[in-house]
């Protein structure tokens, strides 16, 4: 107990001493999910966080998750090993309120209670990601509650480029990636592949069975802007993979080792955007159409086999008028109408009688934005959501922020939220499991508060936010349905980030997130641990050709549910809390060939983050890079 204790205060003292997450706020340094138009990030109330292509470089993680572990707010659980379940809660919200955005497509899937499958997520190939949390639906509609995660990858630039790269270590793991870019002023392309195979680790917590994992993601990214008025971008990922389980089966509380059990995934996003600039871009309208496809089939010891398909749909006009009044004053004025067509719809096994179902539903949002003397900041914006099936649904936030000097930032923001019920939820997609047609949707009434501050000629960067949510409606699980649970969860926390750099070649960042949360009866709600704290190390020399990164995540006590054999009723328990360390490092030999290795779990940490379900030992890996330019 000490030990925890200690880690606890150790994680907290470096915090309050110094923020960022990954990356500290190069200033000036505009975001695109933060508003309907790009923003500084200086300009944003909401609590926002950039992780950029170098941070992902620098761990040398292959699964995106364990990158996001470090952004304060987010609690991720993973269902044992390598490509299993992976669940990211924002601000002790439900894993289907969190939206994923990737080039734009919301990602997350129809047919799976409105979820992102995120154990298939590979960091390659990837420019930026940022995390913005707290209510965000007046922007982004149904699902963003907690946050909104949007990835963004990488746009073709400079002369031709090729590279290739190949890794393997430990459980018979190997990942081949290989990639061509080039763009310039009137055409830029950018293509990846990237393979991983691994035999992985046994889920279960006896037996020797190994659950294995297969992935293939493949993107394309293309544009073309044959002048200042006109520009058009095409994107496209596809992301396929097979991932080896273990079957619960009703004579067992826990995980019991067995073959036979695999599940199959193939998705598809893809988004075409044309954009018109008028009036020396004072006017700018855009028109795209961005498609999202999910198919999954399970094979089951125990159930057989099945399948679920969700696709996601939308057209969307977005038009955006900017201008000044009172130029002594430099007051700047950022309007932006739009509106959405969306179609959701799923087929499945257990759906409907395996038939298609789903809804269709319109939208209209505006937002207006204010900056003055490029010292105070404010941004309203409301949404109205027409649905076909359930009740419409209007949303607004308004957010702000203050700068009287260079070096200290105030931010805050208040928003609802809402999240519509799921297909599954609507229509079932179980044997055992009738779904609700009744359901409403769930809301979410939150705000947060922050002050962020630089200091040492901005070496130091320090944020501290409070934020609380309160959300009502909660659909939760009733004997084989599920119903909107009368009452409010309350949900209330701290986030403090830091990002140091004492000297040109050495970063420090640290993160650390106090989170209680409470159902509608006071008790705890699972996965939600009350404190999770990390700290990264990055030191380069040799002139920036060599590097080493050591990761520390600390990750506290927290609930989950144990499900018995029928007719005993499911009950909860307390998981241990562990602390994970990894290591990382690269060498570049020259400007075409670098070397790379990682270790992960370097203390062969024993622990679980879902009840039952066994995470990786000890693992260590490593690799080559290449590199051509024309």
């Amino acid at each position: 107990m000490s030990l925890r204790i200690d880690i606890i205060i150790f994680i907290i003292a470096v915090s309050a001493s110094s923020p960022s997450v990954i990356a500290a706020e190069k200033k000036g340094e505009y975001v695109v999910t933060a508003s309907l138009t790009p923003v500084s990030k200086t300009a944003t109330g909401s609590a926002l966080t950039v992780i950029t292509a170098t941070d992902i470089k620098k761990r040398g993680s292959h699964y995106l998750p364990d990158i996001l572990r470090e952004v304060p707010g987010l609690a991720v659980n993973r269902s044992g090993t390598f490509g299993t379940q992976t669940d990211i809660r924002a601000r002790g919200a439900e894993a289907n309120h969190t939206l994923v955005l990737i080039d734009g497509v919301e990602a997350n899937d129809p047919a799976l209670g409105s979820t992102f499958q995120f154990a298939f997520l590979s960091t390659a190939n990837i420019e930026r990601i940022e995390v913005l949390r707290g209510a965000q639906s007046a922007l982004w509609g149904s699902d963003a509650m907690g946050a909104v995660i949007n990835i963004i990858t990488k746009k073709g630039q400079g002369p031709v480029a090729l590279n290739a790269g190949f890794q393997g270590g430990s459980f018979t793991t190997q990942k081949s990636t290989l990639g061509g870019s080039y763009g310039n002023a009137l055409f830029n392309i950018n293509m990846h592949a990237d393979v991983l195979r691994t035999e992985g680790t046994n889920i279960a917590r006896t037996g020797s069975e190994e659950d294995g994992h297969h992935n293939r993601t493949y993107d394309l990214k293309l544009g073309f802007t044959p002048g200042d008025l006109f520009d058009f971008s095409y994107t496209r990922r596809v992301a396929k993979s097979e991932t080896q389980t273990d079957p619960q089966p009703a004579t067992a509380t826990i995980i019991v080792d067995a073959e036979g059990n695999q599940t199959e995934s193939d998705q598809t996003y893809q988004n075409a955007r044309a954009s018109v600039s008028l009036f020396n871009k004072r006017w700018d309208n855009h028109l795209s159409f961005t498609h999202a496809k999910n198919r999954t089939d399970f094979t089951s010891s125990v159930f057989g086999a099945s399948f679920l398909n969700g696709d996601k749909t939308k057209y969307a006009f977005q038009s955006d008028l900017n201008f000044q009044t009172n130029a002594s004053f430099d007051i700047e004025h950022h309007i932006s109408f739009l509106t959405e067509y969306e179609d959701d719809n799923a087929t499945g096994s257990f759906i409907g009688g395996a038939s298609r179902v789903g809804f269709i539903t319109r939208s209209y949002a505006v937002e207006y934005r204010l900056a003055l003397l490029e010292r105070l900041f404010i941004a309203t914006g409301i949404r109205y959501d027409d649905n076909d099936f359930f009740v419409n649904e209007t949303t607004y936030r308004i957010t702000g922020a203050f700068k009287p000097t260079t070096d200290f930032r105030l931010h805050g923001s208040y928003g609802t939220g809402v999240k519509n019920p799921s297909i599954s939820e609507l229509f079932g997609n179980f044997p055992t499991f009738m779904g609700n047609p009744e359901l409403t949707p769930e809301s979410v009434r939150g705000w947060d508060i922050g002050v962020e501050q630089y200091l040492f000629d901005d070496r130091l960067n320090i944020d501290i936010t409070y934020f609380r949510n309160l959300i009502a409606d909660q659909i939760t699980g009733s004997n084989q349905t599920v119903t909107n649970r009368r009452g409010t969860n309350k949900i209330q926390g701290l986030e403090l980030s830091l990002s140091f750099s004492p000297f040109n070649n050495l970063d420090i960042n640290a993160a650390y997130t106090y989170t209680d949360s409470k159902d509608a009866n006071n008790l705890d709600l699972i996965r939600r641990p009350a404190h999770i704290g990390n700290i990264n190390l990055n030191y380069s020399f040799y002139a920036d050709r060599a590097n080493v990164n050591v990761g520390v995540s600390y990750n506290g006590t927290q609930q989950d549910n144990v499900y018995p054999p029928f007719p005993t009723p499911a009950f909860q328990t307390t998981l241990d809390s562990f602390t994970v360390v990894n290591l990382s490092g690269s060498y570049k030999w020259n400007h075409q060939l670098a070397f790379f290795g990682r270790i992960e779990n370097i203390l062969d940490a024993s622990y679980e983050e879902v009840y039952g379900f066994t995470a990786p030992r000890l693992g260590v890996y490593a690799g080559i890079e290449l590199t051509l330019n024309h």
